[in-house]
This record gives C-alpha cells, sequence and structure tokens, in this order.
C-alpha cells in the first residue's frame, strides 16, 4: 500500500500543476476536470498500475479518511469512464468496490457529506457506456441515488437528480424503439423503475418527495427535446392535475420551473397540446407570487397560445389594476393628487377568450 502511495505522488507531481493545492498528498478534486489525459484510455492504466493499487487500497481500508475517499471515488468514476478502462478495474473490483452494494453506502464514512458527494459525481463520470449503465442498474446503485434525492446535502441532493435524469435518458436511448406508446411494459426496464418511482413520489403525502420528483422531470425537460417527452408526460399529467389543485402552495416552485421547462420544448409547442391546459389551471391556482413567475415567462415564449398569454397577463396587471383603483376616484381622498395620464390597460374580458376546457 505505501508503495502504491508513493508511486501515485511521483505520478500526479508530472500530471498535476504544482500550484493546485493539495490534500493529504492528493491534488484537489479541482485538478480532476483535466484527468485523465486526453486519448490516454487503459494504457494509462497499464502503465501506471499505481492508479488501481491506490484505489483498491483506500476502498479496503475499514476506516478511510472521507477527503481521500471522496478523491478515489471521483477517480474511480473518471478512469471508468473508458470501456475498456471500466473493464479492466472491474477485473480488480475496483467499480464494485466503490459503486456496488458493498460499497461507500454501506459504511460508516457515508455519514460524511464529502463521500455521498465523492460517490454521486464518480458515478455521474463513469456514466458514459452501457458497461456502466447495466452495472449501476444491476448494483442496487439506483436505490441509493433515491436515497439521495432528499439528501440534507442541497449539493448532494442536487447531484443525484442530475445523475437519475441521466441513467433515465440512457435507458430510454439504448432502447428506443420500445417506446411506441404510453403502455407500462413499453418502457425499458430502468426507465421504468424510475418512471414508477416518480408516480409513487408524486402521489405520496409529501412535498419534499414531490418537489424532488420536479426537480429530475425539470432536468429531464431541459436537456430533451425527443418525441418520448410526451410519453413521459402523458403518464403524469393527470397526477400534477391534481397536486395544482390539492397542494399547489407546497409545490408551486418547483411546478413553475417545470411548466416552463417543457414550453420551451418544440415537442409541447402546439396549441393542442394538454400542456396548456395544465398551465391554465396553474395560473389558476398559484399563489399570486408563482403565478406571476410563471406568467412572465409564458409571456416571452412565441408559441404559447394567446388565450394563455392573456390570463397570464391580467395575473401580472393585477398589481397596477389596484393601484389604478385606489386613484380613481380622488373625492374619496381629500389632498391626494390623480397620477399623470393614469389610465387601466384594456385587456379582452376573459369571458371571450376560448375555453381551455379545464
Amino acid at each position: 500500500r505505501k508503495a502504491a502511495r508513493e508511486c501515485f505522488k511521483k505520478y500526479i507531481s508530472r500530471v498535476f500543476p504544482k500550484t493546485h493545492t493539495r490534500v493529504h498528498g492528493l491534488p484537489s478534486s479541482s485538478c480532476l476536470g483535466h484527468f485523465p489525459p486526453p486519448g490516454s484510455g487503459l494504457l494509462l492504466l497499464e502503465e501506471n498500475p499505481c492508479l488501481t493499487e491506490l484505489v483498491l487500497a483506500v476502498l479496503r481500508q475499514e476506516g478511510p479518511n472521507p477527503t481521500i475517499l471522496s478523491f478515489v471515488l471521483r477517480l474511480t468514476g473518471l478512469l471508468a469512464a473508458s470501456e475498456s478502462c471500466f473493464q479492466h478495474l472491474q477485473q480488480g473490483e475496483a467499480v464494485r468496490m466503490a459503486f456496488g452494494e458493498a460499497g461507500p453506502p454501506s459504511g460508516a464514512a457515508w455519514e460524511d457529506t464529502s463521500v455521498r458527494s465523492g460517490w454521486v459525481q464518480g458515478a455521474h463520470n463513469m456514466l458514459r457506456h452501457p458497461s456502466a449503465f447495466q452495472f449501476l442498474c444491476d448494483s442496487g446503485a439506483l436505490e441509493t441515488i433515491f436515497t439521495l434525492q432528499g439528501d440534507r446535502s442541497l449539493f448532494v441532493a442536487s447531484a443525484a437528480n442530475r445523475l437519475l435524469a441521466r441513467m433515465f435518458i440512457f435507458s430510454i436511448r439504448s432502447e428506443r424503439s420500445c417506446l411506441s406508446g404510453a403502455a407500462d411494459c413499453e418502457w425499458p426496464p430502468c426507465a421504468r423503475r424510475i418512471v414508477s418511482h416518480l408516480e409513487e413520489s408524486l402521489r405520496s403525502c409529501s412535498a419534499s418527495r414531490a418537489n424532488h420528483s420536479f426537480k429530475l422531470l425539470t432536468t429531464v425537460f431541459e436537456q430533451n427535446q425527443e418525441a418520448w417527452t410526451e410519453v413521459l408526460w402523458f403518464r403524469i399529467a393527470v397526477t400534477i392535475k391534481s397536486l395544482l389543485e390539492e397542494e399547489s402552495a407546497r409545490v408551486g416552485h418547483s411546478l413553475v420551473d417545470l411548466f416552463l421547462s417543457m414550453a420551451r420544448s418544440p415537442v409541447f409547442s402546439g396549441h393542442e397540446s394538454s400542456l396548456w391546459e395544465s398551465v391554465a389551471l396553474a395560473l389558476k391556482c398559484l399563489h399570486p407570487t408563482q403565478a406571476g413567475l410563471l406568467a412572465l415567462g409564458l409571456l416571452k415564449l412565441e408559441k404559447c397560445p394567446q388565450a394563455v398569454k392573456i390570463q397570464g397577463l391580467h395575473i401580472l396587471l393585477r398589481p397596477v389594476d389596484c393601484v389604478a383603483r385606489a386613484f380613481s376616484d380622488s373625492s374619496e381622498f381629500p389632498g391626494t393628487i390623480r397620477p399623470w395620464g393614469l389610465t387601466l390597460l384594456s385587456i379582452p374580458n376573459p369571458s371571450g377568450i376560448p375555453s381551455l376546457n379545464l
């Protein structure tokens, strides 16, 4: 172990600039953004066996230093991002020890935020090829990611959401032909588990779980503008409508982000899309502050239906209307001065706008 550590120190002294902060003889985690060197691949591991030896030495320790363990988890993910390197590391069980069921999540060091962060970022770095995807699906990592969605560290929770979104997208793209409709059996296995988790969270009585799911959905819709996203919307639309009517105060902010991310997608830009019915309902049910943020975002969209835009404009002009009404009859307020040229903007009566069948 000592020989591996000395070998590794000599290696990183060549790879990383000396100006970077060192922790316990290791480069800072920010340096890993430039690692491994481009085009190195499997040759890097074969010429520097100390890399694999150090990874295994740290992962086998019963009480590893959290900072070192976090660094090694990120390093392992970067090395395993190449499929050939993944297979090489898997032969020595480094991948299984880092990201499998018997890895850090089952140890005492998991209580340290840096370790959980290192695990999520390492898994995210590794998820670049089918072998890594299948390993994460089969190793129990999916349940760990579900749990980390609600982590007490916002940074870890956010990273877990991004990782889960990436796994969902990877699953869909690996079996794209399966999604010809909305039936549950047509979703690829990993995607089906994630969708089931989403639906369970949205139907739970926990606002925090629902918000985590909305953030995941927002990430998915932001990163994809493909036809299958409409299939996903069909699965959750009814549940979201129910939440709008019953729990809008507790999930409003997350819903605003979700609806705006979907409204920007060409998949939902058609006026006949069922999304706009839910958006119109949100403008009606959300707190005025949240509804105002949604309305402001909608008015910037070229393809937003006119009826929805007018509904949003009414919401944004409510404060102006209140001020105008306060000064509409100056006789009731002796000594007040009528503002110059204050007039109410004329907006068509909503009753004259085509119904959205809410």
